[in-house]
């Protein structure tokens, strides 16, 4: 799912622009059967946030190749017996 939460972004754009984009995320598909679910969200969310180190650690991160800086997948956490990691 992708969400829209830059404030400077919503406020720059004219509210029929959403409608554009978010159609095309949504008709977003491929040979192998992906389908994409998209929203618009208004939120505000807090700036500069800092993760810690010990929650990026834990983190099971894949970078690809290419600009693997922008471009990773993140593995999913074990369930059982594991506490998740606060953001401080």
């Amino acid at each position: 799912m992708h969400d829209f939460p830059d404030p400077k972004f919503l406020k720059a754009v004219p509210y029929g622009v959403y409608r554009t984009i978010v159609k095309l995320i949504a008709e977003t598909t491929s040979t192998t059967g992906l389908t994409v679910k998209v929203r618009l969200d208004r939120r505000k969310y807090q700036k500069r946030l800092k993760v810690p180190d010990e929650v990026l650690e834990q983190l099971k991160i894949q970078r690809h190749d290419f600009h693997g800086e922008w471009n990773y997948a993140i593995a999913p956490r074990k369930k059982a017996g594991r506490k998740s990691a606060q953001l401080g």
